[in-house]
């Protein structure tokens, strides 16, 4: 298993894993949305099981007066495979170490994951012990 950042050249690695998703999105959309979030330092990272992409997150740091300096959990997809608890690990993890490193204390959650998400989120990374805080925005269709 590795996990690491994904590079632009690889988004038909990324698009593949994502379109099995509710997003609806073209190829060309998908492209074009990731290319204009780059202003914003949007940052891919993904978890690789024997070269195949098993697990995915779009981040972006930004900060704002009323959370400081946060993480935004953009996008989330993992293939549903039988070792699919440990690629979230991994990855949440592998994101989540960084973002202590940087400081940030909060995270938020803008990306439609499931509850497992949020649970394993609250549970195996100890927000409150961390004084990282978990924030989930609703989306509204």
């Amino acid at each position: 298993m590795q996990t690491r950042e994904l590079l632009l050249t690889e988004l038909d690695t990324v698009y593949e894993l994502i379109e099995e998703l509710p997003y609806q999105l073209s190829y060309s959309e998908f492209e074009d949305t990731v290319y204009e979030m780059r202003h914003q330092e949007y940052k891919m990272f993904g978890v690789f099981e024997c070269d195949m992409l098993v697990a995915f997150i779009g981040i972006t740091i930004q900060s704002n007066l009323f959370y400081g300096k946060y993480l935004s959990i953009n996008d989330f997809s993992i293939l549903n495979l039988k070792n699919s608890k440990n690629y979230i690990y991994e990855l949440l993890h592998y994101i989540l170490d960084n973002a202590k490193l940087l400081k940030i204390r909060t995270v938020v959650v803008i990306s439609p994951v499931d509850d497992e998400i949020k649970s394993i989120m609250i549970k195996e990374f100890s927000f409150k012990e961390n004084s990282m805080k978990l924030l989930t925005k609703i989306m509204v269709n």
